[in-house]
């Protein structure tokens, strides 16, 4: 049971650090931050 719940939050933070990593990539290249990369 907590085994399912771990590997959500996984894959939760692997989408959130995906996305800040692309946005950081916006910033970065001084184009409007996306809400989506």
């Amino acid at each position: 049971e907590s085994q399912w719940f771990l590997l959500g939050v996984g894959w939760v933070l692997i989408a959130v650090f995906v996305l800040l990593f692309g946005w950081v990539e916006d910033v970065a290249a001084r184009k409007r931050p996306r809400l989506l990369p």
